[in-house]
């Protein structure tokens, strides 16, 4: 049995356990998203083992490295653990320790057949986290970790469990060879269905599979069964030939929507709110991004060097790009108060004109070149170079007529747009896997990464800013993380899974301020009070708790809190979501947030005890996740939580006393007050009279901000006339809806 599936990877062993610090803590760590196991177990000493790669071959000349927790929770890094590694491998003395401040830890290095043997007492009494560090020759493997939670040395000695059969085996992540290329989801998906291997099928109900879409259309990739029956509804609107009006950059516009059978969906821009005045050239929609019921669904449009519609895109040899189309249909925050609704699309909204004359082109970018009155960036502000980087794109080359062609992934299916996130953009690209006859072969293996690279899967799209690469003589940049330069080189490459995020940024040292030049990504500011509007300051405490104002910035919110870098266990993505779908929960986390079996999972007696969690049993946070009603102890301790921890004073234990119900009125749900909704991807939500502002996504900072760093906040905003999402106006007045203005602290 492999570490991966044994002493380290508890949580798939339903009596599994690991004596961590006088606490039996079970695992969650699949990148399924799998949960934890209870349970105990009899404590056995780890003195060796075997190094191997998902594949069963044996890993050579790699260094095994327990490093210090606490030099962990330290270290000034988005990979902290495997920065200390690598300091620890630095320093080590000839016994295989180092004492050096900031790298406290011990080596060994793996044998030709991937054994390793630690000597009885050789590793200090501590808490650590265990790393595998390939060898630099080493392009075959990638760091990694047995497990994202600590461990303890007593004694000299590794505590952990009797149950394993080969206790000090470890199993790390392969990397795909530069020479890789890639075949597509639905490749993946002929073994990955349950037949030859783990069936991942579920993953035709993510959003990553459903984004892009011909109109009104699933392919065979695609899911929709189990979205709101208000899926696509903003097509209707197209059927139904409507005129709309939505913002532009402070300015109202119009347009006529219309439908036929020859031609699909489209759209005419209008000079006045019923469309009886004059009608732009009318543009078709050739595809749809969204649309699910949650958030919004946008609308891409063809246009050709004019301005006006194409006629055939630059990749089947014409001249035309896809743009999407200056309003979009937002869903989310969905009420009888608020209903879905037709608004601004971001940036685009301000590239589109009334027309003044019937039969108009009306795109119009920044600038024209003013010799031929062609478009000047608008190639660079397309699509396929501007978003296709995270949508299934690979690469970007210059065809011999200077136009910009987005290389996909070939998805097989004919019927499939390519344009979005399968399986190989967490994956890497599995040529080398399939001709090895899979079996773990020459693929990346999100879970077993360090948390770092594991962080960076998920973040490499997850974070905005723009790439690092140059498109043309202007210096616009894609906007996906990518490297080269087009002036130059034949083609920009793409961050690809299994990568760093000091290969990303340039630096390790990124967070919390972000913002640097980097490699392959130059970031948004965290600490720039000016920075475009994407982040809430926290003016009291800095950039290290700003809160994200937009959406795909989770990896900047996730890499900077607490959870993500302590010495407890390393929290990622994957421990809350479940990439590959199937847990029948929004945002594909892995138990239900709603009633708090996905916070209480970790915060209870069994393992994270801090804030008054102690007294929640094993047994009752998986009655919660099998669907079943709160014990009153876990009721009386959440209260507890609210009343002593967010609160300076409960004078009388008020906070205990009141009634929890997490599922109804929301009292007690832990994402309430640490994931307030401070950002949006669609519209704010104002419907309430007493200021409250919320988006529609959370932050993941999973910060609860007190009130003098509110106050700070509503002061630090001066005259905008904006009003923070974040603080009472979100947390605090989800509940209290009358409340006007923040108390004194």
């Amino acid at each position: 049995m492999k570490m991966h599936n044994a002493w380290w990877r508890l949580g798939a062993m339903a009596a599994g356990t690991l004596l961590v610090a006088g606490t039996l803590t079970g695992c969650a760590n699949w990148f399924d998203g799998g949960g934890g196991g209870g349970g105990g177990g009899t404590p056995a000493v780890l003195s060796s083992g075997t190094v191997t790669d998902t594949g069963g071959d044996p890993v050579a000349a790699a260094s095994v490295v327990l490093v210090s927790a606490a030099d962990v929770e330290a270290a000034n890094s988005v990979q902290p653990m495997e920065d200390v590694a690598n300091a620890v491998i630095a320093n080590a003395d000839s016994s295989g320790t180092s004492t050096k401040a900031g790298a406290t830890g011990y080596v060994v290095t793996t044998a030709a057949d991937g054994t390793y043997s630690i000597p009885e007492g050789a590793v200090a009494d501590g808490t650590y986290y265990a790393v595998v560090i390939p060898a630099a020759t080493d392009t075959g493997h990638l760091p990694s970790t047995p497990s994202r939670e600590a461990l303890t040395v007593t004694s000299g000695q590794v505590v952990t469990t009797s149950a394993v059969a080969s206790e000090g085996d470890i199993e790390i992540s392969a990397n795909p060879s530069a020479a890789a290329t890639f075949v597509g989801s639905a490749t993946c998906l002929n073994c990955h269905d349950g037949t030859l291997a783990s069936d991942k099928t579920g993953l035709k109900h993510t959003l990553h599979f459903l984004g892009f879409r011909v109109p009104g259309k699933t392919n065979s990739l695609q899911e929709l069964t189990g979205f709101p029956d208000v899926a696509n509804k903003g097509l209707d609107a197209f059927t139904n030939g409507e005129c709309i009006s939505f913002g532009a950059k402070g300015h109202t516009h119009y347009a006529q929507l219309g439908w036929d059978a020859t031609n699909g969906y489209s759209m005419q821009m209008a000079d006045n709110d019923t469309c009886d005045g004059f009608l732009s050239a009318t543009y078709y929609v050739a595809f749809t991004y969204g649309g699910e019921g949650l958030y919004k669904q946008r609308f891409m449009l063809l246009v050709g060097p004019d301005g006006g519609p194409g006629t055939s895109h630059v990749a089947a040899g014409g001249d035309a790009y896809y743009y999407p189309a200056p309003f979009q249909w937002n869903e989310s925050n969905m009420s009888d108060a608020f209903p879905a609704a037709f608004g601004e699309n971001g940036e685009f909204s301000g590239k589109w004109i009334p027309p003044t004359a019937d039969g108009d082109n009306v795109f119009a970018p920044e600038s024209t070149d003013a010799t031929t009155g062609t478009p000047m960036g608008a190639p660079t502000e397309s699509f396929g170079v501007d978003c296709g980087g995270c949508h299934g794109g690979v690469a970007i080359t210059k065809d011999t007529a200077g136009h910009f062609i987005t290389q996909y992934i070939d998805q097989i299916d004919p019927d499939v747009y390519a344009g979005n996130i399968g399986c190989e953009r967490c994956h890497g690209p599995g040529s080398e896997h399939v001709a090895a006859g899979g079996a773990g072969k020459a693929i990346v293996q999100p879970d077993l990464l360090t948390p770092g690279r594991l962080n960076m899967v998920c973040g490499a799209c997850h974070q905005r800013g723009h790439g690092g690469s140059i498109l043309d003589g202007s210096g616009a940049h894609a906007g996906f993380a990518s490297k080269g330069d087009l002036t130059t080189d034949s083609s920009i490459n793409i961050f690809r899974a299994g990568m760093s995020p000091a290969q990303m940024y340039g630096t390790s040292q990124a967070a919390p301020d972000f913002g640097q030049q980097t490699e392959y990504w130059e970031a948004i500011s965290y600490a720039d009070a000016d920075n475009d509007g994407h982040v809430w300051h926290d003016a009291q405490r800095g950039a290290a708790l700003n809160h994200s104002k937009g959406h795909h910035q989770q990896y900047y919110d996730e890499v900077r809190g607490t959870m993500f870098k302590n010495d407890v266990q390393m929290v990622t993505c994957i421990d809350c979501h479940d990439a590959h779908g199937g847990t029948g929960l929004e945002h594909q986390i892995t138990y239900n947030a709603d009633n708090n079996a996905l916070c209480l999972e970790c915060h209870n007696g069994s393992k994270v005890t801090k804030g008054g969690f102690g007294t929640i049993t094993r047994a009752m946070v998986d009655t919660l996740k099998d669907g079943g009603a709160a014990d009153a102890v876990i009721g009386t301790a959440v209260m507890g939580h609210i009343g002593t921890e967010v609160a300076a004073t409960d004078t009388g234990g008020l906070m205990a006393k009141s009634d929890y119900d997490p599922e109804g009125s929301k009292m007690g749900r832990c994402i309430t007050c640490h994931m307030p909704k401070t950002a949006k991807t669609a519209r704010w939500n104002e419907t309430q009279t007493n200021g409250f502002r919320e988006g529609d996504i959370r932050s993941h900072t999973f910060d609860v901000m007190p009130k003098s760093a509110i106050e700070a906040m509503l002061t630090a905003k001066g005259s905008k006339t904006e009003v923070t999402p974040a603080g009472w106006t979100n947390k605090c007045g989800v509940c209290h809806a009358t409340l006007t203005e923040p108390a004194a602290e």
